[in-house]
């Protein structure tokens, strides 16, 4: 049987009530690194959306994936909810940060300073990339970076966002936890290493 998203999260389905409401219950740091080993053997056979174009790209769309949560879902947190309120902004909010019309509606793949990054096609031309090498650009590459954004939030590290934001502490918004750098970087999904942050190519503002 396939593992369920919620055994990567950091939680398991079993009788009792955890953090997380009524079906789970805390795993230990060996039970989740076994999980994850699963899981990326899942993702292996079946085709890594994620992974699949090496891991430079894995970082890039990483973080976009995760500056997307950030703008639709974590900033939606104000600091006198409850967890209930966070269960369902978190819920209500989290299909569109993978909708297709949350990435630009033309993204190229380039190289910039040895690293290959999703950027912008419209920013690649306007030079606001700076010295950059186009790969490829289409559809497909939008498409992509969609597949690749729900594999992260909605299967791998769905349990463990929702965790997130049901830890951020009262009178803390959303807004103020950079779940950028904690979701990618070698804490979770370990896609960036420090410092990626400066090759990123997305530029994508916060929704008013």
């Amino acid at each position: 049987a396939l593992l369920g998203a919620a055994a990567w999260g950091g939680v398991a389905a079993a009788g009792g009530e955890g953090p997380l409401g009524p079906g789970s219950e805390h795993m230990d740091a060996e039970e989740t690194d076994e999980n994850l080993e699963r899981y990326r053997q899942r993702f292996a056979a079946g085709g890594d959306a994620l992974r699949k174009h090496g891991g430079s790209l894995a970082c890039s769309a990483c973080r976009m994936a995760a500056q997307r949560f950030q703008n639709r879902v974590a900033r939606k947190i104000k600091g006198n909810m409850g967890a209930e309120q966070k269960r369902e902004v978190f819920k209500t909010n989290l299909d569109a940060a993978c909708a297709h019309s949350a990435f630009p509606q033309q993204t190229a793949v380039v190289e910039k300073k040895g690293k290959e990054v999703y950027v912008d096609w419209r920013d690649a031309v306007a030079n606001r990339e700076g010295k950059v090498s186009v790969k490829r650009m289409s559809p497909e590459v939008t498409d992509d970076l969609v597949a690749a954004c729900r594999q992260l939030l909605h299967e791998e590290f769905r349990e463990a966002l929702l965790r997130k934001v049901l830890d951020i502490p009262q009178g803390t918004k959303g807004s103020e936890v950079d779940f950028v750098r904690w979701l990618c970087g070698p804490g979770r999904a370990a896609l960036c290493d420090e410092g990626d942050d400066e090759e990123d190519g997305d530029h994508e503002k916060e929704e008013l």
